[in-house]
């Protein structure tokens, strides 16, 4: 993935309900250069990832309302996407 600091379009969604846990990560990686966007709970992830394409997803296993792996089974597969990492 290429950053978003000029030499490409990073773009991140990190998605996790404790808001130090989103506000963390989501910091680090635009300092890095990348495009990021937040959500708190499966729903919501699932609907950023419908309007924003993100290139990559940190997502919580253990969300209030849908758990993570949950979140991940109806994503489209991209070319070149390896699938969840553990």
């Amino acid at each position: 993935m290429e950053r978003a600091n000029g030499s490409g379009g990073g773009r991140i969604l990190v998605v996790d309900d404790e808001g130090s846990i989103v506000d963390a990560v989501a910091t680090a990686l635009r300092y890095e250069g990348f495009d990021v966007r937040e959500a708190s709970n499966g729903r919501d992830a699932l609907g950023v990832v419908r309007d924003f394409e993100p290139d990559l997803i940190v997502l919580d296993w253990m969300l209030p309302d849908i758990e993570g792996i949950e979140v991940g089974e109806p994503l489209p597969h991209r070319q070149g996407c390896g699938g969840a990492q553990g």
